[in-house]
């Protein structure tokens, strides 16, 4: 095992990694990267800052000036500290507090590679006494019909808006669903303002949309979509939604009734969260929040 060792300590690369120099400039900087990013957030918002200066390999400063980001530099830190434990560390009894400090170090590094590409956030909102399995995604988007429109009985067919591109047809319920118009952040108006003598169905009266500019916080976007349903041999039904409805858009496919919306993503949760209560405390004599605390009950839906 020694011999072994011995022999890996010895390649060139696993030496240079090992300096703990790289350990400092990497640390150092973090720390800019960190002090950088939260002054940043007050004009960029969080969203954005996240993106330029946390999420990113490297970015402009200056708008010519390569600056790694913080996933470059975690990932050179977590070289950096494999190579340390193959080459610096002593493995005896005496040394066990520094051991389990790189172990959690390095177990962290993993944990994070792990959260940041297989999770996703969402949300759940609740009213008191009620109870939900599903939650809603922050940014991205959905479209979603079902033929049953009594809540408790959809059988919801979903389709993410990233997914779609004006170049391609794609199956959708007894249809084919050809993309004609799609805003990442959309203005909706009336019918009344469409010169066109058929308008696109749409439910709340909605004729047409206008493109405006993304906000810096993507959960303030609204999209707004108008695409063309065909079925049979030839015919065809244009349907636009748009994400600030609070309604459905029912669209007949031959026969059948369905229910069209552009919601938030939905995730389906392994269990129902319960709201059983609900407190927040104010600041003595004021009316701003000190803390806030909810009381639930998970139920196992198996």
């Amino acid at each position: 095992m020694n011999t072994l060792r011995k022999k890996i300590k010895n390649i060139t690369l696993i030496k240079y990694f090992s300096s703990i120099k790289i350990t400092v400039v990497c640390l150092f900087l973090l720390f800019v990267l960190t002090f950088w990013g939260t002054v940043a957030q007050v004009d960029q918002g969080l969203y954005a800052a996240q993106q330029r200066y946390f999420f990113s390999w490297y970015f402009l400063s200056l708008g010519f000036l390569p600056f790694p980001g913080a996933r470059l530099i975690l990932w050179v830190l977590f070289v950096n500290l494999v190579c340390v434990s193959i080459t610096r560390f002593v493995y005896k009894k005496s040394h066990v507090g520094i051991i389990l400090i790189h172990v959690g170090l390095l177990s962290y590094f993993i944990s994070a590679f792990v959260t940041f590409h297989v999770t996703e956030e969402s949300n759940l909102m609740l009213v008191e006494g009620h109870g939900s399995n599903v939650s809603s995604s922050y940014f991205n988007w959905e479209l979603s019909a079902w033929e049953n429109n009594e809540p408790a009985k959809r059988n919801v067919t979903a389709i993410d808006v990233n997914a779609l591109r004006h170049d391609q047809s794609v199956p959708f319920l007894n249809a084919r669903l050809n993309l004609q118009e799609y805003y990442a952040n959309a203005k909706a108006f009336g019918v009344a303002m469409v010169s066109e003598s058929t308008p696109p169905i749409n439910a709340s009266g909605i004729g047409f949309l206008r493109g405006v500019e993304t906000e810096r916080e993507p959960e303030k976007n609204f999209p707004g979509i108008i695409f063309e349903l065909q079925y049979g041999t030839d015919r065809s039904q244009k349907v636009l939604l748009f994400g600030g409805e609070s309604q459905p858009t029912p669209v007949s496919i031959g026969e059948k009734v369905y229910y069209f919306q552009l919601r938030r993503k939905r995730h389906v949760l392994p269990f129902t969260l319960v709201l059983d209560d609900f407190k927040m405390t104010k600041h003595p004599g004021t009316e701003i929040a000190k803390s806030y605390e909810s009381y639930v009950t998970i139920v196992h839906d198996n």
